[in-house]
């Protein structure tokens, strides 16, 4: 029998650090996830409130190639606390970093991601 332990990636989007543009964006701060890992749960919080220059604006995440939450309104309930953006499990399918995808300007905002996956050793 073997025994397989779950790591906890995480990322932050920082409109201070990472800038708001809409555009696809890398976190600074931010963990790599290796190719084949199996994502298990993400789970995102609100830090500071993100706000846009239009109420239209919208966020998704993707990591690894799965995306984790598509487009969604910024002050839809996913974003304004704590929540589960993913419950699914899926393999990544390619190695990389955390992203987010901003349809519309954003003026603010802090959001923690945290990514709970089984390494690609562990995965089958």
């Amino acid at each position: 029998m073997g025994y397989s332990k779950v790591l906890v990636g995480h990322c932050k989007y920082d409109f201070d650090v990472d800038g708001g543009a809409a555009t696809t964006i890398t976190p600074a701060m931010n963990f790599h996830i290796p190719i084949g890992a199996v994502i298990l749960r993400v789970t995102g919080c609100a830090r500071t409130a993100l706000a846009s220059d239009t109420g239209a604006a919208t966020m998704a995440i993707a990591i690894g190639g799965v995306t984790v939450n598509a487009a969604t309104q910024f002050d839809h309930a996913d974003y304004v606390a704590c929540d589960e953006h993913f419950a699914a499990p899926a393999p990544a399918s390619a190695a990389g970093s955390l992203t987010v995808v901003l349809s519309h300007v954003f003026t603010a905002g802090e959001y923690d991601i945290y990514v709970e996956y089984l390494p690609s050793g562990d995965a089958y």
